[in-house]
């Protein structure tokens, strides 16, 4: 009877233990910072481990075989439109008002023109994202640009903590802001916000599906409608820049379908042609916008430039990509995805209580375990190289991120931190 209680008490720990370890994954995923400052060199090695076996892969298959889907299949229903480019200079004023020399800014004219054709002739457009800073003072056209783009439906502006942005476009705004430890390589991780402080990602999610995600309980949990969702996000990157139309598959070419234009350039200039045929400019916008997703930053350049996974991106296509994310449901916490964790985890812990008695006897042969310091250090570099090994399997095979430095400190501290604590009760039961 007594090995009966025994028993059944150990279960519930381990189980415990697990439901304790899922709750303590989920809470570190939505924090805000990097918990790890290896996290983006993480995710760097994976991506290297991925494309080595894919270049190996497409050479044994001569190239019939890849890990990557190579075919674009988002520039039929995605338009970039480029403002490298069409820069204005204007005085620039610092934070005492004084005047500290000219900047180059987006051309605040040719954005206008754009957006006025895009609004008079009602082209049908799923959304124009403008990852572009409005909050500039006195400067032409900036006014003009408060008033049109509230009239606009389906269309949403960037803007930071950090600086304000007109007080007529707030409704139409989003958080642009990437958040990253000091000792960061680069950009990790992307706060999709709250519904009442939404990311610019989130409120193209919330205005092309109708709903009212992301909601907080308590700053802890959150949720999408009556489903948990994580509000921070490793975003993956469906759309990378294209940089010329030759990286454009023949089909997508043929389709007039281009890589990216330029604001000014392609849209407005009186030379501007495609091919050897002139080109109306309210057609050639309409041609850009009918059915499309139009996103409008600076592409080229370090302006606009974070230091990802997989290269630098820029910040407009950092937040597309977010709001695709949203869009796949992958800020969703899968049920199945839990349970599979649990079972994984509740695996491991039988598995650990059985390595424990070898453990035991190899402490007794080999002096050097017999430091506390020297067993967690072990313990740290086996779970860590483990845990990696399982995250780059379900990274290349899967394309998830697996998240291996959690469960690494988990596995390695918790236990250490469970005998101490029984040891002081245990000091304390016996004065």
């Amino acid at each position: 009877m007594n090995t009966f209680i025994n028993n059944m008490a150990n279960i519930k720990y381990k189980i415990y233990n697990v439901i304790a370890l899922l709750i303590f994954t989920y809470s570190l995923n939505n924090c805000t910072t990097p918990i790890s400052s290896i996290e983006t060199s993480t995710l760097k090695n994976y991506e290297y481990f991925k494309s080595l076996l894919s270049s190996v892969l497409e050479s044994i298959s001569d190239r019939k075989f890849s890990l990557y889907n190579k075919e674009i299949k988002w520039a039929e229903g995605i338009t970039l439109i480029n403002t490298s480019f069409d820069l204005e200079l204007v005085d620039y004023y610092g934070n005492r008002d004084f005047l500290q020399g000219k900047q180059a800014i987006t051309s605040r004219k040719d954005l206008y023109t754009f957006l006025k054709i895009v609004h008079n002739y009602k082209f049908n457009y799923k959304y124009i994202l403008i990852d572009i800073s409005l909050d500039s003072k006195g400067i032409a056209y900036d006014d003009s640009l408060s008033v049109l783009i509230p009239k606009m439906s389906n269309i949403v502006i960037a803007k930071t903590k950090k600086v304000g942005i007109m007080t007529a476009l707030e409704s139409k705004s989003g958080f642009v802001d990437y958040f990253k430890m000091p000792y960061e390589t680069g950009f990790v991780k992307y706060i999709f916000g709250t519904q009442d402080e939404p990311s610019l990602a989130l409120r193209i999610y919330n205005e092309r599906n109708r709903r009212n995600a992301i909601k907080s309980i308590g700053g802890i949990l959150y949720f999408d409608g009556w489903k948990l969702c994580q509000n921070v996000g490793t975003i993956d990157y469906k759309v990378r820049f294209i940089e010329t139309e030759d990286d454009l598959s023949d089909s997508l070419r043929t389709g007039n379908i281009y890589a990216y234009q330029n604001l000014g350039t392609d849209f407005y200039k009186e030379d501007s042609t495609l091919g050897d045929n002139r080109v109306n400019k309210v057609e050639k916008v309409k041609r850009c916008c009918e059915n499309k997703i139009v996103v409008i930053g600076q592409f080229f350049g370090d302006d606009d430039k974070h230091d990802t996974y997989v290269g630098e991106m820029p910040g407009a296509l950092i937040n597309l990509n977010a709001y695709l994310y949203l869009q796949d449901g992958k800020h969703i916490v899968k049920i199945h995805y839990f349970l599979l964790l649990f079972v994984f985890y509740l695996s491991l812990y039988v598995f650990i209580e059985k390595k424990q008695k070898l453990c035991t006897s190899l402490k007794g042969k080999f002096s050097i375990l017999h430091s506390d310091f020297i067993r967690i250090l072990l313990t740290l570099v086996g779970w860590g190289f483990f845990f990696n090994i399982v995250a780059l399997i379900l990274y290349i095979i899967f394309e998830v991120y697996f998240n291996p430095w959690y469960p690494t400190i988990w596995f390695t501290f918790i236990p250490k931190c469970v005998k101490l604590t029984q040891s002081i009760i245990q000091k304390e039961n016996e004065k």
